[in-house]
């Protein structure tokens, strides 16, 4: 398993080379990590779903309202992609990793990632769609969220 998540880094790295061969790696590190972090999210969306743990909520933030659009994307960020972003700078910059799975995972083309970016957004998709069609029927509860370390409060 590893050697394909390497695999499509690679590919990430092979795609954004070609088109910014000045920046590739931060273009390659902040792409990966976001659909990373999208997919941690509907993991743990999927997990809650199922009762097995509660939302992943180490930062709690209250900008307006807890149900807010705004509130919700810099909860999301705090919690899920903060997490993505130091894995993925210990599997990119750490020690020049980069270069390494360069090596073990040389690709040709950046399509591997194309691919794993648009089955990624398919399945967040179909497992919001799912998730709330299933909450209105009443299968399956409202989230639940852990009990923060933090909270902030703006307003």
């Amino acid at each position: 398993m590893k050697n394909f998540y390497y695999s499509i880094i690679s590919s990430s790295l092979v795609g954004a080379k070609s088109s910014d061969p000045n920046s590739y790696k931060t273009t390659s590190y902040v792409a990966v990590s976001i659909i990373t972090c999208l997919n941690f999210f509907t993991i743990n969306m999927l997990l809650n779903a199922g009762g097995i743990c509660d939302i992943l909520n180490i930062v709690e933030v209250d900008i307006i309202s807890k149900k807010s659009l705004i509130s919700g994307q810099v909860h999301g960020l705090l919690n899920f992609g903060v997490i993505s972003l130091l894995i993925h700078y210990f599997i990119f910059f750490y020690k020049k990793n980069y270069e390494a799975i360069l090596k073990k995972s040389p690709q040709k083309n950046g399509t591997l990632m194309i691919y794993y970016i648009a089955i990624s957004l398919v399945v967040m998709i179909i497992t919001g769609v799912l998730l709330r069609w299933l909450s209105n029927i009443g299968v399956v509860e409202d989230f639940t969220y852990m009990k923060p370390l933090w909270v902030l409060k703006l307003f």
